[in-house]
């Protein structure tokens, strides 16, 4: 993003964004929302009653996830330094909250915070030291799609808890994830393929390295022929470009059929 964009993007006009029940309020360059979002890009310049208002509405989503999305749009980052020594606490609950600032962008078609919110989530959770319990887990697994980066990540986070002894995780707590896997509903072959080339490919090439600590842009989404380069462990905010979404998602977005 250029210096000439930017000075752009605050020149444009503001759009009102209203959240949740309490209808949060947050003023917006139309601009900005639009170069980094397909789900803006065509709700505010297409043929929708949100580009002639300059006002959306989001009365079931999260102030507070919505927050972080707002502050990655003028910042590029998502919450505020960790001090991995004292901040173990609030490290392990950004982790959960980037989870479903991931599921939000990946709904408002902005890959490049998305990536950022998977990065903030390995190094959140990396420095917190805890592990995810398994209700926590088990909503991750249904909640992401199936062939998306996240879940890959799930699967190859497991595999690393089931092998790698020597790791924050008790055996209690590795056992829970096993038993998430054969029993839970929301596992399903997709996961079990992750897991099991996780398993493969640490046996022969990362020694069950710590899916946390992997190259940056292993878990980011990309359009083809994209050269990512975040090439940090575990993060730093990514540099992929939006892509461009059918104007039938914003449809189903505006009646709840997208959810």
């Amino acid at each position: 993003m250029s210096v000439e964009d930017i000075a752009s993007f605050i020149k444009s006009p503001l759009v009102d964004l209203y959240v949740g029940g309490e209808r949060r309020h947050w003023l917006v360059h139309h601009d900005l929302l639009c170069f980094h979002s397909s789900f803006f890009e065509t709700a505010l310049k297409g043929h929708f009653e949100e580009s002639a208002s300059r006002k959306v509405e989001f009365p079931d989503d999260d102030p507070a996830v919505f927050e972080l999305f707002i502050q990655w749009l003028y910042s590029g980052s998502i919450g505020r330094a960790i001090k991995p020594s004292t901040d173990k606490a609030y490290a392990f609950e950004l982790a959960q909250s980037c989870f479903a600032l991931w599921i939000l962008c990946d709904k408002l078609g902005t890959p490049r915070a998305k990536n950022a919110a998977v990065d903030t989530f390995r190094r959140s959770l990396f420095y917190s030291e805890k592990v995810l319990s398994q209700s926590t887990f088990l909503k991750f697994c249904t909640e992401a799609a199936p062939q998306s980066p996240f879940r890959r990540l799930l699967g190859h986070w497991v595999a690393w808890l089931i092998h790698n002894k020597k790791n924050a995780a008790t055996a209690k707590d590795r056992d829970m994830h096993i038993d998430s896997i054969t029993e839970g509903d929301s596992v399903d072959g997709v996961f079990v393929a992750h897991l099991i080339k996780a398993l493969r490919d640490n046996i022969s090439q990362y020694s069950y390295s710590s899916p946390l600590e992997k190259i940056g842009c292993f878990y980011h989404q990309h359009v083809e022929g994209e050269v990512c380069d975040d090439q940090s462990r575990p993060t730093q905010p990514n540099t992929a470009l939006a892509t461009t979404q059918s104007a039938s998602k914003v449809k189903k977005l505006k009646t709840g059929q997208g959810k």
